[in-house]
């Protein structure tokens, strides 16, 4: 068959000269290179098979699963929380304290949860793409063409033609080609992914083998047909064989389609081809799409099955559950993938610089005059080894980019997951455990916002951060090695200059970290007081205090901006050591080369060295800033890490389940806010013995401040348990809660006296994921006072409430917060003061129907209440608390027998009861009537959408297409406008001239030393390299061009840092101004917009948006100006030595046009997305962490937690196929690079006759210069456009509707000339009509009435009538329609809204605190003395006239005491939640008495605190403020009863007006059957006409 092996191993060698020699093509490729091939499947199958009952696919495990549940979990089946979850005969308590952990697991733990059921109810799920038809017909060509290869061989085996292959090598590969047709057959009858890689793999080796052949037989170097006909055979066979394993998609098993939901269209990456994976085809779809039409948000298609949050945080959450430490955690969870990333990095890092040696080699065979065709040869294969180099790097970069994106974004789900769990899981009231603790992280919202906002994405960030590091290290380590292969010892010159600037690098980027950690902190401050402002914002308004926080929130960001100017000065540092590195190393080593190893250098080496020195200097600038990003996410992964160690919730440890599960008691139970308040200063719940009646009616009485709402904080295991026991019925969650017989669940309904509510529809809020029976909806609705209400919703119960319930009244959420716990399956209801907010005739109406009505049969109800004489009746048992401790407990009857109750309060003769029942007979035709009349819905602003379909909050604004010019132009009036811009234009132009410059100079250095050196970007001249110059005729000695050079590179790497710096403070003033800019506007925006905004989406803009202007768009800017500079010079260079190039750069600026468009048109609407769906999460968060006390006393953690990982999903949709639109992008840019150099080789060796070595090196140089110039302007361009998508978005904001402030209308505002505005406090309303929006009809109609100065008014009406709108209408919040209001005869619409604002003083229906102290609250701005505090704290009751007498007396100030009151610095938590609800309200009345207004409005200010503290306000409010005019909304008539007038409302307008015992004797008045349905009717109408006669 062939020449004998022994003579062809004579041969000696596998290579010779310019092709594999005969016994490299034969023993190499046709023998060695099969066996190895055979050999590592029988290997891979051996190792497959002892392992497989070991290890699994991740893929495997994931669908298992899903399908069958996770095995862990089946194994705990029989586990100790199995019995927990099913025992029902314990003998003893069950000891919580030592289960607490798997009860917590049981509320929190994601790992049990079905996701197949979840998928179910969405009508989404888990489905198999089966094999096509051209699946079955490449199988079967597969099968044809290798039986065609085996044929042939068997051919040449049998027949013995002589070819060069011997007998051994055909039946080797006889052999391979057998083993391949067999696997292929099993895998039609046995799909298989390991079988697929096996004979993938196998193939592409052998086909790419094949081409080394027919090169041989191109270049004639094979000269029998024979051989040159079976070599044409075989890689005609594979390369047919080769597309086809191409095209086929991954795998021969069934591929995985998972789509949540119906809506979303599934994702194609693993369902596509290797080659569409490769090339990144498999998104070429969905860039079309969005060429033809604007993406939204249901057009992106979904994630793969592995990187949705739920599988991501379930996976992360099993493989850590014993490692503590966050970054171990991480790690382990994504070692694999990062080991996966640093092989694509070491491969890239290596190939890299591949061309740079194979550019050596061409350059030396240009070089050479005396070329052969042997050297053409290998030159040619130069040049395509060039190419096939730069189409790896294409798919190395794009391959090991996905992974780190991939690992980014399972990274930011477990962070935001984690931080989101956590601040459900976490204590709710705590305090620094020691005064070193006050610099820690403080767990209040803003912050929280701000570790997800910020810090996750910037840890998540750290995978491409190590990729690019890892890759600059190895690309480091290579260099030098060819360096020092290329010039000896003279190459450690450079590299202990090299390792000299490491340190430096490194202390630089500590400082990074360090002013990084110094913004954050400021940056954590910022958001947290502005966050705190937004949500109260109408307290701000009332006030008019948004220019004090504008001044607070400024002072705050300054301090943000100086730690940003030392960022940026230590930025500018690191860019000076940036460019002065490869000048310092050049010359050093150029240096070292010319004086000590006294060597001359040629062309190529020069050329070839200099190239090194140049791609040496990408890695060193990715090093100094990889490490400073890397050390601003170990800064964000700690304070995630400090986040996440603090202090879970102890309910699921204090607490105690009993025996029977039917026992709600507290057994010598001591409760205190938290465990680290001293024993002096801590308020405390002490010895309680409380035993509730379960299935009954339970009341808990006290005066305000004696620990009613503590009392169920601590029943809910909120509170901190310092002895005794709290024993509950269950702790069950609500997902494995089992309804008995009546359909009620052992578990707690809680509605907490400040009502939280969804920012969703009226029914979902009621709902509340509860299981929807339409007959008990309706029912709850009646009981709860709310059907009249839902009629008058624009959309009924379908109708968006806005966030915090924003559009309703105090008294309407109160009910839907009712609602949602009476709608529940619960059998315990704990109920906190809900009856406070709604008028008497409602209170009655809930209390009858609702609270004693029959949807509350057999269940337990624990009443908070101040109505005692309402509520008494009925009740079974009450207790009676006094400063924590319990007073007087026991059942109504032994209480009352006691003298307990005193007779104004109780009213239960059997004459009063049969008034109530008449009364209550004469509702229905007095509610039907009252139907026919439009009601009011207060503080809601409709729109025309909301009027149509409900829908209150308006969608996100979503710019289309390019960003707008405008945008740029008014970013630019912020960054210093043309001039600004001009001047740094010239600055980087200057810059790059000094870099051309110090190129020129070396090469005039090397020509005047006998060398002519021609580098990249250093060549001017067109001449042959030919010939030396004469040393003789050097003008200067090697020095004098030294001293020169560092010179230049010098001025250059100093005037680089300017720029640097020139640009970051131009940057940082665009931003301070926009900043300022945005707070200005949003603050003195119109009420309007923060109800339809949600303050999440406001705080969006603030965080993320503020920050990618403070820090990512400059450094953006400065590179893509940078780059467009580096472009219009190299395309200048090229164009002045081959002026043909300008033809190609046509042509590549054609495909790049199309290409970037392309890319630009999805990227910037993908990148829109991103920012978009950003909100929803921080709104979530904003929502849920506010009523995470609720959210635990229902059980439904995981409900929000799901929730939670829907609004992190959406997001990762966006970010996922925005990175993968990025890597198709960028592989076609490299493509393009790819062919540029190939074409521009090639034109070499055709014009080689005409061009010598230097213009070659250069044309080559430039070219692939060009291309990665052209490429890093497009991405740099691309991203800088992205990061003015925040500019847009905060642009949006500049056209807020403001209201009419001085600075803004100052045409129509009327300067006052008396100062002590107003005088005397007379108002006066006329025809007064008033609208939420211009297109709605008036809420407000036609209401006149004139109120006399310094006298007293109430207004009371049934919820919603339009009380609390004529109050916001006093301070402008609406501005009327018709009509007008004036205070002292002048008209309010032309006063200055400070003013005006500053002149009246409000005490609204929900105390509003702030974080700080008792003073800070009381007196934000320093204006009174502590005396004047003192004092007005002693008028509302919150400390004696005896404390107040020894604070006067005495110096000292208390520091530690047990009235909290008495040390002003007592600290107050965001809210005021360590305060209760009446303790609010009256610090709020204590601020308010300080200002001494001359009108004082309270929107039900006492509702909130018992009837001794009501009484106690009136008399103080009628005695301080006998001079101010007084308007009080009231719906305890006993309050206003006394009053001068009382205005009674109804539908929005004035249906009575006159002194109360005037309204009294007409009985069929509405403020008489109000007076009737309170129980009170007899003892109001005494006090009023006690009140007529002392006024006569």
């Amino acid at each position: 068959m062939g020449t004998d092996p022994l003579i062809i191993r004579n041969n000696g060698s596998f290579w010779e000269v310019d092709d594999f020699t005969r016994l490299g093509r034969t023993q190499l490729l046709s023998y060695y290179l099969p066996l190895a091939i055979i050999a590592s499947i029988g290997i891979f199958a051996l190792c497959r098979s002892g392992l497989s009952r070991y290890v699994r696919s991740a893929e495997c495990d994931l669908v298992n699963e899903y399908l069958f549940g996770a095995q862990e979990e089946r194994k705990e089946d029989n586990s100790i929380e199995r019995l927990l979850r099913n025992s029902n005969t314990q003998a003893n308590y069950v000891n919580v304290k030592k289960q607490g952990r798997i009860l917590k697991l049981r509320h929190f733990d994601i790992t049990t949860i079905d996701v197949k059921q979840i998928d179910a109810k969405n009508h989404g799920g888990l489905t198999f793409s089966r094999p096509s038809t051209s699946d079955h017909l490449r199988k079967s060509s597969e099968i044809v063409l290798m039986s065609l290869q085996i044929i042939g061989l068997s051919f040449l085996r049998v027949t013995k033609i002589n070819i060069e292959l011997t007998n051994r090598d055909v039946t080797t590969l006889l052999l391979f080609w057998l083993i391949l047709l067999s696997l292929s057959i099993l895998r039609v009858y046995k799909r298989s992914t390991n079988l697929w890689a096996i004979c993938f793999t196998a193939h592409t080796t052998i086909w790419i083998s094949t081409w080394i052949p027919i090169r041989s037989v191109y270049i004639g170097n094979i000269d029998d047909v024979p051989s040159q006909i079976f070599y044409i055979f075989e890689f005609v066979i594979t390369s047919t064989l080769q597309p086809i394993k191409l095209t086929s998609p991954i795998k021969d098993n069934s591929s995985i389609i998972y789509v949540r939901d119906d809506h979303t269209s599934p994702s194609r990456e693993h369902i596509s081809s290797i080659l569409s994976c490769i090339t990144w085809s498999w998104i070429t779809n969905f860039i079309w799409e969005a060429q033809k039409n604007t993406i939204k948000l249901k057009d992106i298609w979904g994630l793969s099955m592995e990187d949705y949050s739920i599988f991501i945080l379930k996976g992360f959450t099993r493989r850590n559950k014993h490692i503590n430490n966050l970054t171990l955690a991480l790690f382990e969870s994504f070692k694999t993938y990062l080991l996966i990333g640093m092989l694509w990095v070491l491969v890239n890092s290596i190939v890299n610089l591949l061309p740079t040696i194979l550019m050596k080699r061409f350059l030396e065979i240009v070089d050479n005059p005396n070329r052969s065709s042997s050297c053409m040869n290998l030159a040619w294969l130069y040049i395509i080894g060039m190419f096939i180099c730069r189409l790896t790097l294409a798919i190395c970069n794009s391959q090991g980019q996905f992974v780190s994106d991939k690992i980014c974004l399972r990274i930011r789900a477990i962070l935001i997951g984690e931080i989101y769990a956590k601040g459900l899981r976490r204590r709710l009231f705590t305090s620094p455990k020691t005064s070193s603790d006050s610099d820690s992280i403080s767990a209040n919202l803003g912050t929280i916002i701000n570790l997800i906002s910020i810090d996750s994405f910037k840890v998540s960030e750290l995978a491409n951060y190590l990729y690019v590091t890892v890759q600059a290290v190895i690309m480091i380590i290579v260099v030098v090695g060819l360096l020092f292969n290329f010039l000896g010892v003279s190459a450690f010159a450079g590299i202990s200059i090299i390792l000299v600037m490491f340190p430096l690098n490194f202390l630089l980027a500590n400082l990074l970290g360090k002013f990084q950690k110094q913004t954050l902190k400021c940056t954590d401050q910022r958001i947290s007081k502005l966050n705190e402002c937004l949500q109260n914002i109408r307290i701000v308004k009332y006030f008019a205090w948004e220019r004090n926080i504008i001044n607070e929130i400024k002072s705050i960001r300054q301090k943000e901006l100086r730690s940003l100017l030392k960022k940026s000065l230590v930025w500018s540092v690191t860019s000076f050591l940036w460019f002065v590195t490869p000048t310092l190393v050049t010359g050093v080593t150029f240096a070292i080369c010319t004086f000590v190893q006294h060597e001359d250098l040629n062309a190529p080496l020069a050329f070839t060295t200099l190239s090194l020195f140049t791609l040496l200097k990408t890695p060193l600038d990715q090093l100094s800033n990889m490490l400073s990003f890397i050390n601003q996410s170990k800064v964000s992964l700690k304070r995630i890490s400090d986040f996440l160690r603090m202090d879970d919730t102890e309910k699921y440890n204090q607490l105690t389940i009993s025996p029977d599960k039917n026992k709600i008691e507290f057994k010598n139970a001591t409760l205190t806010w938290n465990e680290n308040d001293s024993d002096m200063n801590a308020f405390k719940l002490c010895g309680l013995n409380i035993k509730f009646q379960i299935g009954k009616l339970n009341l808990i009485l006290g005066s305000t401040g004696s620990g009613k709402s503590a009392l169920l904080l601590g029943l809910l295991g909120e509170l901190n348990l310092i002895s005794g026991s709290i024993i509950v019925p269950s702790l069950e969650p609500k997902h494995d809660l089992i309804p008995d017989c009546e359909g009620l669940t052992n578990s707690f309904a809680y509605c907490s006296q400040s009502a939280w509510l969804l920012n969703d529809t009226v029914k979902n809020n009621i709902i509340f994921d509860n299981f929807y029976n339409e007959d008990r909806y309706n029912k709850v609705i009646d009981a709860c006072g709310l059907k009249r209400d839902l009629e008058i919703l624009p959309a009924g119960d379908l109708t968006e409430i806005g966030e915090k319930g924003i559009t309703l009244s105090g008294g309407q959420k109160q009910r839907i917060s009712l609602a949602r716990a009476v709608y529940s399956s619960a059998k315990h209801v704990l109920l906190d003061d809900c009856l406070s907010a709604v008028d008497s005739h409602t209170a009655v109406w809930i209390y009858e129907n609702c609270i004693t009505g029959p949807l509350m049969k057999n269940r337990t109800c624990i009443l908070v209440t101040h109505n005692v004489s309402l509520t008494l009746r009925n009740a079974h048992f009450a207790i009676v608390l006094e400063n924590g401790k319990v007073k007087n407990q026991g059942t109504i009857t032994e209480l009352q027998s006691k003298g307990l109750f005193k007779e104004k309060y109780v009213q239960l003769s059997s004459r009063d009861s049969i008034n109530e029942k008449n009364a209550n007979r004469l509702k229905a035709p007095r509610k039907n009537d009252s139907q026919k009349i439009e009601p009011v819905t207060e503080n809601i602003n409709f729109d025309a959408n909301f009027v149509n379909d409900g829908q209150l909050i308006e969608e996100e604004e979503k710019s289309n297409g390019a960003i707008s010019p405008d945008v740029y132009k008014w970013y630019l009036k912020f960054f210093g406008g043309f001039k600004a811009l001009t001047a740094l234009f010239a600055l980087y132009i200057t810059a790059q001239i000094l870099f051309i410059s110090q190129s020129w100079w070396i090469r005039h250095w090397v020509n005047d030393t006998n060398v002519r050196i021609n580098a990249p970007g250093f060549a001017m001249d067109t001449l042959p390299l030919k010939g030396m110059t004469d040393s003789s005729k050097n003008k200067h000695n090697a020095f004098y061009y030294l001293t020169v050079y560092f010179l230049i590179g010098i001025i250059q790497a100093m005037l680089g840092g300017f720029k640097t710096m020139m640009t970051f403070l131009s940057g940082m003033r665009a931003s301070r101004k926009i900043f300022n800019n945005l707070l200005d506007l949003v603050l003195h925006a119109q009420i309007r917009f923060f109800d339809v905004t949600p303050v999440g989406r406001i705080m969006n803009r603030f965080s993320k948006d503020i920050e990618g202007v403070d820090q990512e768009l400059i450094p953006y800017l400065e590179v893509t100006i940078f780059c467009l500079i580096q472009c219009a010079s190299i395309i200048f260079l090229i164009t002045v030595i081959t002026p043909r190039f300008l033809t190609v750069a046509v042509i590549v600026f054609v495909l790049y046009f199309f290409v970037g468009k392309w890319y630009l048109t999805a990227s910037r609407e993908l990148k829109r997305l991103d920012s978009i769906t950003k909100s929803p999460i921080f709104q979530h968060f904003s929502e849920t962490l506010v009523g995470v006390c609720t959210i635990r006393a229902f059980g439904d953690e995981r409900r929000f937690i799901l929730e939670n990982m829907n609004k992190i999903d959406q997001n990762n949709r966006a970010f996922f196929y925005l990175s993968v639109t990025v890597k198709w992008f960028s592989f076609r840019v490299d493509m393009i690079g790819a062919f540029i150099v190939l074409a521009s080789g090639s034109f070499i060796l055709l014009n080689i006759a005409n061009i010598d070595s230097g213009l070659a090196g250069i044309s080559l140089t430039y070219a692939i210069l060009f291309t990665d110039g052209a490429l890093w302007l497009v991405r740099l361009y691309s991203t800088f456009e992205m990061n003015m998508n925040s500019v847009e978005r905060l642009k949006e904001y500049s056209s807020i509707e403001q209201e009419n402030y001085l600075g803004h209308d100052e045409g129509r505002i009327l300067l006052l000339n008396e100062p002590s505005w107003p005088k005397d406090g007379e108002i006066e309303i006329e025809n007064l009509s008033l609208r939420y929006a211009p297109n709605l009809p008036p809420v407000i109609r036609n209401v006149s009435f004139k109120v006399d100065p310094q006298s007293k008014i109430g207004i009371v009406g049934r919820t919603g009538a339009g009380k609390s709108t004529i109050i916001t209408a006093l301070f402008r919040l609406l501005e009327p329609i018709t009509g007008c209001i004036k205070i002292d005869g002048q008209d309010i619409s032309k006063i200055d809204l400070v003013t005006l604002r500053r002149s009246i003083t409000i005490i609204p229906q929900d105390p509003i605190l702030f974080a700080g102290t008792i003073k800070s609250n009381v007196d934000p701005y320093d204006e009174y003395d502590e005396k004047k505090i003192f004092k007005a704290l002693s008028q509302v009751n919150l400390i004696s006239s005896h404390e107040f007498e020894e604070v006067l007396n005495s110096e000292e100030r208390f520091n530690s005491t047990h009235n909290k009151f008495l040390n002003l610095h007592t600290e107050i938590a965001e809210g005021g939640l360590n305060l209760s609800q009446g303790e609010r309200q009256l610090l709020f009345i204590a601020r308010s008495l300080l200002r001494e207004p001359k009108i004082i409005l309270l929107d039900e200010a006492t509702s909130s605190i018992d009837y001794d503290s009501d009484h106690l306000i009136q008399g103080i409010i009628r005695s301080e403020f006998n001079k101010s005019t007084i308007l009080t909304i009231a719906h305890r008539l006993r309050s206003v009863i006394d009053y001068d007038r009382i205005i009674v409302m109804d539908a929005g307008e004035v249906k009575e007006y006159d002194r109360p015992s005037e309204l009294l004797k007409d009985e069929r008045g509405i403020f008489y059957s109000m007076c009737r349905d309170s129980g009170g009717l007899e003892l109001l109408k005494q006090i009023a006409k006690q009140s007529s006669k002392m006024m006569k």
